[in-house]
């Protein structure tokens, strides 16, 4: 009923329902734009619909009145969500989709909507604004004295490559920057307390890392940072009562890292990603240190003149068949091994090949019709999977068969266990 003035005229509401039920939504994700589904539309209303239509260069209209002013209003299609997503993700946004979460036909009122995932740098699993042959990685970092050690903690969540390590907090932090330009993060992410100093300035080393690399830099709430909610955090994921098993105990900072991750993963995709298999924990000193002004000079993985892959050491050497292998080759040039067995196990592997020449013909050809299948089980986790995504993994573990029938001969040690994990699967 609506409220009557002192003269007894009906009063109208500022807003109408379903602004009302927008602003609520996006009282609860302030820092990023909220796609809101309105039929076949993405519609954005107030600054969101400013930011929009400035960003993605789309009409900017008004629909209704707050407090006498029009509201701002844009909108693109349903149909064309993933190209208006990957400008605005690229520009460094975060966006809330949110859907109807009700029947229209059996609403009672307004369609009960929610936000079923939010996208951020770090959280794409969307085909078209990946990067086949690279990454994408959401980081986080923590620490307790900056004079000593950083944890952290990345994760590819189209892939489900979860890693965990911890470096030492040397001269202008060159360790840590020398790590982060291999590992190349999409998104960098700290706890509320060092975002708000970040933002004040107290932290420069944050700034300098943003500068440098162009990293979106995120923040979680603090409590998940705290040791046993980290902890729990990461036993939940993997069920497991105790982390023993991952070899991580000595590394706490890490631990740490990775729960502010996981409740970040969480509470974006709307969901606990089942694909996410196993935390691998990793040395630094396990590979050659090379810091990152020689990466830059060597241009392993892009040039110093446009930053681009073409005419680099990865597009000199890339004539891998499937994207998977094209990520390992990618880390193996940035990761050079320093441990002369396993130096020699990788050589004796690529010997195997080059004197089996019929036979690796026979695998390029096998592997050529292999799609990105870690992907696709990265979306069939998030429930984003397509028709077209089922046909191709179909049509690529149609070639395991082949695969391990070309393999069976093969000797040396890398062929062994790669067909055993086949196998085990």
């Amino acid at each position: 009923m609506s409220k009557k003035s002192k003269s007894g005229k009906s009063l109208k509401p500022s807003v109408t329902p379903m602004i009302k039920q927008y602003l609520n939504i996006k009282r609860e994700y302030q820092d990023a734009i909220l796609m809101y589904r309105m039929g076949d539309f993405y519609e954005m209303f107030f600054d969101d619909a400013k930011i929009a239509a400035k960003e993605l260069d789309i009409v900017l209209t008004t629909r209704g009145r707050d407090k006498g002013q029009p509201i701002p209003l844009a909108g693109v299609p349903y149909h064309a969500l993933n190209s208006y997503l990957t400008r605005l993700i690229k520009k460094g946004f975060k966006v809330a989709i949110c859907e109807q979460i009700e029947d229209p036909k059996k609403a009672k009122g307004i369609v009960a909507r929610d936000v079923v995932r939010v996208v951020t740098p770090g959280t794409i699993l969307e085909e078209n604004i990946l990067d086949e042959k690279s990454g994408s990685y959401l980081l986080s970092l923590f620490y307790t004295d900056l004079k000593d050690e950083i944890g952290i903690a990345y994760i590819d969540i189209s892939t489900g490559d979860f890693r965990i390590t911890a470096v030492k907090a040397d001269n202008n932090y060159n360790t840590l920057m020398s790590e982060l330009n291999r590992i190349s993060p999409k998104e960098i992410l700290i706890p509320e307390e060092f975002y708000k100093q970040y933002k004040s300035g107290d932290l420069p080393f944050l700034t300098q890392i943003e500068d440098y690399f162009g990293t979106f830099i995120s923040s979680a709430e603090d409590w998940t940072y705290e040791f046993n909610n980290a902890e729990f955090e990461i036993q939940r994921l993997f069920n497991v009562s105790t982390l023993d098993g991952f070899g991580v105990s000595d590394i706490p900072l890490g631990i740490c890292a990775a729960g502010g991750l996981l409740k970040y993963i969480e509470s974006t995709q709307k969901q606990v990603l089942k694909h996410i298999k196993k935390l691998s924990r990793y040395n630094l000193s396990e590979y050659m240190f090379i810091d990152i002004y020689t990466q830059t000079n060597l241009e392993l993985t892009k040039t110093i003149s446009d930053g681009r892959k073409k005419n680099s050491l990865i597009w000199v050497l890339d004539y891998t068949k499937t994207p998977m292998g094209g990520r390992l080759l990618k880390e193996w040039v940035e990761r050079p091994l320093i441990d002369l067995l396993l130096i020699r196990r990788r050589h004796y592997a690529v010997n195997e090949l080059i004197e089996s020449s019929i036979k690796l013909k026979r695998l390029q050809e096998s592997l050529s019709v292999i799609v990105d299948i870690e992907r696709i089980i990265g979306r069939l986790s998030a429930n984003l999977a397509l028709p077209r995504d089922m046909l191709a993994l179909k049509i690529s573990l149609n070639q395991v068969p082949e695969i391990l029938e070309i393999l069976k001969d093969f000797k040396g040690e890398y062929f062994v266990e790669s067909k055993n994990l086949i196998l085990d699967h």
